[in-house]
């Protein structure tokens, strides 16, 4: 499916470092109600790293914890 989306580099270095460490990733078209229902949401700007989501259309959202592991798989 094409989105006009660009592929991420960050997002690609994630994803291969998550599936060595036994994570399963996928890319899929995803919806509103995807987000609000997933365990966590970030945003992967090569600068930055990994920033966590803390609203969507004004709901908060927790990291449940995940922020800190997936730091340190893009730090490897």
């Amino acid at each position: 499916m094409e989105t006009g989306i660009l592929a991420g580099t960050t997002q690609a270095r994630l994803f291969a470092r998550a599936a060595d460490g036994g994570w399963p990733t996928t890319v899929t078209p995803g919806t509103l109600e995807d987000l609000h229902a997933a365990d966590a949401v970030w945003l992967l700007p090569g600068i930055r790293g990994a920033a966590p989501v803390t609203a969507i259309d004004g709901r908060a959202r927790a990291d449940t914890g995940l922020t800190g592991r997936v730091r340190e798989l893009l730090r490897r």
